[in-house]
């Protein structure tokens, strides 16, 4: 008998520079793509096994069918001009009580539930229950209105041959070869179509839905499959802000840096109602500089002035902050190394337990 040529290799084994370990990872994924060829689903979706071809069919005749049964394939489940690469890679039809005994069959391998799927054989061997109402008769085909069986037929006067079935007449257990005899094909668009989902687009930093065919907005990213992706993608794209005080439109997500040691925190562009002449400007929210205690930063734009300071009304703060010396470096030009700078002075002093009484901290903001 003629060696395996996909044979394994033993540790020690001469096969050139090759380790085992790397021949032997080879070898086994040679064997499953021969094993793929033979028996799994090729590019086309339709899954094979030995004898058969296999299709995704949705029970749709208002009972729960048991393997063997028999159902009348019909539409697709979606529309096939909008989910083309859907159905390609898992074609999948209606499965219902069969109306004329010229239409395709298939026959379930499993248990399908109402209005679920699950797997039928639509060409190949199978094994069903068929009516021999002759036991002249080598052929079969559905009967309408029938799902538990099939009717017999002469022969060449059906969709599928009988191969074997148990003597007598009467409801017989018959292996057949269902083929290719011309069917009774559904034509049209199903009114039962689910309609084509509308997709979301991310613009400025504002999720938009727009309507299967539409028109996305000019610039805008995506598409994206629901508000929440959307949502997501709008987070992490950085949207922008502008602003009164910057020809530039500047990110909402800014970072605070504290001089000596005192660490970096990320800004975010929100609602600044707690201060005096509140609207919407950048905040750290709460946070602990190292060495002197709780403060709560902001920096915001109002009639093209910035202002900056501290929320006391967010913490209870640990130090008075008296803050002077704003400067602008630049403004969100895309040209610098760092678009946007803006720092001012703090002093601090006691209030509570604050632990750097008497010193000045340069406070910047960068994006």
């Amino acid at each position: 008998m003629a060696s395996d040529p996909l044979q394994s290799f033993a540790p020690g084994d001469s096969i050139g520079s090759l380790k085992a370990t790397t021949a032997n990872a080879w070898t086994e994924a040679a064997r499953q793509a021969r094993k793929s060829a033979r028996t799994g689903a090729g590019v086309s979706g339709y899954r094979q096994r030995p004898g058969a071809l296999e299709i995704t069919v949705q029970n749709d005749t208002g009972a729960d069918l048991d393997v063997r049964d028999v159902v009348q394939v019909s539409y697709p489940l979606l529309s096939p001009s909008v989910y083309v690469d859907d159905l390609q890679r898992e074609p999948a039809l209606l499965g219902i009580v069969p109306t004329s005994a010229s239409g395709t069959p298939a026959v379930l391998i499993e248990p399908i539930p109402d209005g679920t799927t699950g797997r039928a054989v639509i060409m190949g061997v199978a094994h069903v229950v068929v009516d021999i109402t002759d036991a002249a008769h080598t052929s079969a085909v559905i009967k309408v209105g029938e799902t538990g069986y099939m009717n017999s037929a002469a022969a060449g006067n059906g969709t599928a041959t009988i191969l074997w079935r148990e003597t007598g007449t009467g409801q017989k257990l018959c292996c057949v070869l269902l083929c290719c005899a011309d069917g009774d094909p559904a034509i049209g668009d199903n009114p039962d179509w689910p309609a084509p989902a509308s997709s979301w687009y991310c613009d400025a930093g504002v999720c938009t839905e727009v309507a299967y065919g539409g028109t996305p907005p000019g610039g805008a990213s995506g598409p994206y499959g629901s508000l929440a992706e959307c949502s997501a993608a709008c987070t992490t794209g950085d949207p922008t802000v502008s602003t009164s005080c910057c020809a530039n439109l500047l990110p909402e997500l800014l970072y605070l840096t504290v001089s000596g040691g005192g660490g970096s925190y990320p800004m975010t562009y929100q609602d600044l109602s707690l201060i005096s002449g509140a609207g919407w400007g950048w905040s750290t929210g709460a946070i602990v500089v190292p060495g002197c205690g709780t403060i709560c930063p902001y920096l915001k734009c109002e009639s093209g002035a910035w202002y900056y300071g501290n929320i006391p009304q967010v913490v209870d703060p640990s130090c008075t902050m008296t803050s002077s010396n704003g400067t602008l470096v630049s403004c969100g030009d895309a040209a610098l190394d760092v678009p946007f700078r803006y720092s001012w002075d703090v002093s601090f002093s006691e209030l509570v337990n604050c632990g750097c009484i008497g010193t000045t901290k340069t406070f910047t903001v960068t994006q």
